[in-house]
C-alpha cells in the first residue's frame, strides 16, 4: 500500500469527510504502521457519525474482497469513544489470525460499557477458541482465551444476556466438563434464543453425545432453534442425522431450508447426495435450487452439472412427482437412504 493513497484520504478528511466514496477507500488496504497513524489520528478529529459510516464501509469492502485487508486500521479503532465505531471495527476483524489482538477483544469484553461491543468480541474469541482447541495458538495464549471467557460466566453478577449467550457460543470450542455443563444449562432454559445459542455450541464443541440433542431440536417449533440445529448438523458431520435432515423437506422457512442444504452438503458422501438429488423433485423452488446448488459444489456431480439442471426443471414440471408438505416425507427416502434413523447405543439418549 503507497502511503501517498493514505494520504489523500486524510486530506479529504480535514476538508470534507461527506465527500468520501466508498470506492476511494480501498486506497486504505493494507497501509503500513504510520500511514495507519496519520489516518486514525485523522478520523479522530472528525465528528463520530462520519467515524461510524467510514468504519463500516470499511468492513463491508472487506467482506466483499478478501484481497482487500484493514485489519490495522480496525484494530486501532477497537479503542475508539463510539461504541458503534468499536463494535464494527471489531466485526471488520473476522478474519484476523494474529496473536496481538487477543488482549485488546479480552479487554473489550472484559470492561467495555456498551453490551453489543462485548457480544461482538466474545463472537471474535470464539475464532481463537477454535484455533486454540486445534493445537494452532501457543499454550498461554489458548488459556488466556479460555480463562478469559470462563471468566465472564462465572461471574453470576454478568447481567448480559447477550453477552453471556455469545460467550457460551465462544466457550463452547473447548473440550472440559465445565463447558459441557454450560452447554446443558444454557439447553435447559425455557427462552428459545438460549436453546438456539446452546444448539451452536454443541455444534462447535463437536462431541457425539450432542447428536440426540441435535436430533430433537430440528423438529421444534422454532425456526431459530429448527436453523441453529441444522446449523450443528453440518457442523458435526454425523450420517446418523440425514433422516432427520431429510424429514425437513416439508420446510417452509427459507432461512432454515438454507441451513438444511448446507448440513446436506457439509455432511456429504453418497447418502446426503441422494437426499439432495430428492430435493431436486420439490415443489419448493428456492429447495430445488438450494439442491442443486449444493450438488454442483460437490466434486463427484461437477461433471453432471447439466443433468441436474434438466431433473430440477422435469421435477418442477412433473405432474403429482413433485415433493410437497402434505407427503410423508421420510417414507419418500427410507428405500434410498439405507441407513438407521436410531442413534443405536446412545448413553444419552434416555435424557431426551
Amino acid at each position: 500500500m503507497q502511503s501517498d493513497g493514505v494520504d489523500q484520504i486524510i486530506e479529504i478528511l480535514r476538508d470534507d469527510p461527506s465527500s468520501i466514496a466508498a470506492k476511494s477507500l480501498i486506497a486504505l488496504s493494507d497501509p503500513d504502521r504510520q500511514a495507519t497513524e496519520r489516518l486514525i489520528s485523522a478520523l479522530r478529529a472528525v465528528d463520530f457519525e462520519y467515524r461510524r459510516s467510514i468504519t463500516q464501509q470499511l468492513v463491508e469492502l472487506a467482506e466483499e474482497n478478501l484481497d482487500y485487508s484493514f485489519d490495522r486500521i480496525f484494530g486501532a479503532l477497537i479503542d475508539d469513544e463510539d461504541e458503534e465505531v468499536r463494535e464494527a471495527a471489531i466485526t471488520g476483524l473476522w478474519e484476523c489470525e494474529e496473536r496481538g489482538i487477543i488482549e485488546p477483544l479480552l479487554g473489550r469484553l472484559q470492561t467495555d460499557s456498551d453490551d453489543r461491543v462485548r457480544a461482538a468480541a466474545a463472537q471474535a474469541l470464539g475464532r481463537f477458541a477454535m484455533r486454540a482447541e486445534l493445537g494452532e495458538l501457543l499454550e498461554r495464549d489458548s488459556a488466556r482465551v479460555r480463562e478469559g471467557l470462563l471468566d465472564v460466566i462465572r461471574n453470576e453478577q454478568e447481567p448480559s444476556f447477550e453477552v453471556r449467550r455469545r460467550v457460551i457460543e465462544a466457550v463452547s470450542a473447548f473440550t472440559s466438563e465445565e463447558v459441557r455443563e454450560l452447554i446443558l444449562e444454557t439447553y435447559d432454559s425455557a427462552n428459545d434464543v438460549l436453546r438456539a445459542s446452546a444448539l451452536f455450541a454443541m455444534g462447535q464443541n463437536a462431541d457425539a453425545t450432542w447428536l440426540p440433542y441435535i436430533r430433537e431440536e430440528l423438529e421444534s417449533e422454532s425456526p431459530e432453534v429448527r436453523f441453529e440445529a441444522a446449523g450443528a448438523a453440518g457442523r458435526m458431520s454425523d450420517e446418523r442425522l440425514i433422516p432427520a435432515l431429510a424429514r425437513m423437506a416439508d420446510e417452509e422457512n427459507s432461512e432454515v431450508q438454507d441451513a438444511v442444504v448446507t448440513a446436506l452438503s457439509a455432511i456429504g458422501g453418497p447418502v446426503a447426495q441422494r437426499v439432495l438429488r430428492r430435493f431436486l423433485q420439490h415443489s419448493d423452488e428456492h429447495y430445488r435450487e438450494l439442491a442443486l446448488d449444493a450438488l454442483e459444489s460437490m466434486q463427484s456431480f461437477a461433471e453432471n452439472a447439466d443433468l441436474l439442471r434438466r431433473a430440477s426443471r422435469d421435477g418442477a414440471d412433473a405432474d403429482g412427482d413433485a415433493l410437497s408438505p402434505d407427503d410423508d416425507v421420510f417414507e419418500r427416502y427410507d428405500d434410498d437412504l439405507g441407513i438407521d434413523e436410531e442413534l443405536d447405543d446412545d448413553p444419552y439418549d434416555d435424557e431426551l
